[in-house]
């Protein structure tokens, strides 16, 4: 009788349901002072918690993680629809020595990022989601992730996602940005730096059913990677599709823009400027110039294996 009193006493006061599990909230906070201890307390403003991880398990499906100052807040798989919001002027870092900074694996669910730092020293992936519903990376910056692997990369998704990637800078890692498993994604006002492998890879490796993995580009700048976009597929309907409008493809070792077999890229009002290579190159997919595109000090060539190249300017 005691222990009913206490947990509808609890109850009330909004710190546990009174069936016992813990009453979760719709807005939660982190701080470097903060202590995961103040689960207990719902993580509020004035007793945050310590770490993502802490905070999300008492945060509402859909609710939201809002970081109070600068520090490191580790990494987190999220099972639920959530945003984590940096405000600007706080760096929400998380550092990585294995495996991945942030995983989404759950169906349903749509994640939101804002204003976070998260770096590899190690780790494989920065953002790995195989599942859900919805991504969207605004204003983050994602470093130092994955080796020779040819799916490591900085942002990794490989489901039937949208993903929306907005001004987000994506530098040294292995490969850039890694979309795959007919994701249909936004990315605009970016810079994809620096990677080893591919700056921006829009690809299908599928091998049964069909799917078309496609990709938004706009506003970007893509510089000193291995190659810089690439579009490919696993066959003619499972497919990738790469539409880059305002495009910067510079400085790449390889070439700037390449599709590949199965893969289609489109391009319009692009550069492709001194890549070691071609500044467009079919290599068994198609590419289409939409117009008003330039092609300039590119090591072997402006373009290589396109039938139409109106619009390009050398």
């Amino acid at each position: 009788m005691f222990r009913s009193i206490v947990l509808v006493a609890l109850a009330s006061a909004g710190l546990f349901c009174a069936d016992g599990a813990r009453a979760t909230t719709a807005r939660t906070f982190v701080s470097i002072s903060g202590s995961d201890a103040n689960t207990a307390v719902n993580c509020a403003p004035t007793t945050p918690c310590r770490t993502f991880a802490a905070a999300l398990g008492v945060t509402s499906s859909g609710g939201e993680i809002v970081v109070l100052s600068s520090g490191g807040y580790g990494p987190v798989t999220i099972g639920q629809s959530v945003s984590i919001t940096a405000p600007d002027g706080i760096y929400a870092g998380i550092s990585v020595a294995a495996g991945a900074g942030i995983t989404v694996a759950t169906a349903g669910v749509s994640v939101a990022l804002k204003g976070l730092t998260i770096n590899g020293t190690g780790g494989t992936y920065g953002i790995y989601m195989t599942n859900g519903s919805a991504l969207t990376v605004v204003n983050c910056v994602i470093a130092g992730f994955g080796n020779s692997a040819a799916a490591d990369a900085g942002i990794y998704v490989k489901a039937g996602i949208e993903a929306r990637l907005i001004n987000v800078l994506v530098r040294d890692n292995f490969n850039g940005i890694y979309l795959d498993g007919g994701a249909v994604s936004t990315i605009a006002q970016s810079q994809v730096l620096g990677n080893l492998g591919t700056g921006i890879v829009v690809a299908n490796t599928n091998t049964g059913g069909s799917s078309v993995t496609i990709a938004y580009l706009s506003d970007t700048l893509v510089n000193g990677n291995a190659a810089g976009v690439t579009a490919s597929g696993s066959s003619s309907t499972a497919t990738g599709y790469a539409y880059a409008s305002n495009v910067v493809a510079s400085g790449n070792t390889d070439s700037g823009f390449e599709a590949t077999a199965n893969g289609t890229l489109v391009a319009g009002n692009c550069v492709a400027m001194n890549n070691g290579q071609y500044g467009l190159l079919n290599s068994g997919g198609v590419i289409d110039s939409a117009g008003n595109n330039t092609a300039s000090g590119n090591g072997l060539g402006a373009v290589s294996g396109i039938t139409a190249t109106g619009g390009i300017s050398y």
